[in-house]
């Protein structure tokens, strides 16, 4: 019953991998080939596992990259020669754009003196 259930979220992680897939890398047949042969190269290379409790961290793991694809990746598209237009979905992480503020860069520090590791600094080389 458990291996069967396992089983099920392994199938529903995989699937969702490939339908997060498809939509993140829409149009660009190169890194949709690519992506999809990694994710059929983990999964197969996982496939001898047999430890519930590592089925269940890959499961999670699974999930979690599935996330970071969801989330993270925005695609651009050349919609004229040097301009870009950005695909942002719903799912994308959006974050507070902050200005960079040069007034508050640290003063560097001191330099330092350059002695040679195996001299004492007062010592002077033969």
């Amino acid at each position: 019953m458990a291996s069967k259930l396992l089983r099920s979220e392994v199938l529903a992680a995989f699937k969702k991998l490939h339908k997060t897939r498809r939509k993140v890398f829409r149009d660009d047949d190169h890194t949709l080939n690519a992506a999809r042969e990694k994710i059929n190269e983990e999964f197969r290379k996982n496939s001898g596992v047999s430890d519930q409790g590592a089925i269940k961290e890959l499961i999670d793991f699974a999930n979690a990259v599935e996330h970071e694809m969801r989330t993270t990746i925005i695609q651009t598209v050349e919609v004229a020669p040097g301009r870009f237009a950005a695909r942002i979905t719903e799912d994308t992480a959006k974050l507070d754009n902050v200005e960079f503020d040069i007034t508050k860069i640290p003063d560097k520090p001191a330099r330092q003196r350059n002695t040679p590791c195996c001299q004492e600094p007062n010592q002077k080389l033969s």
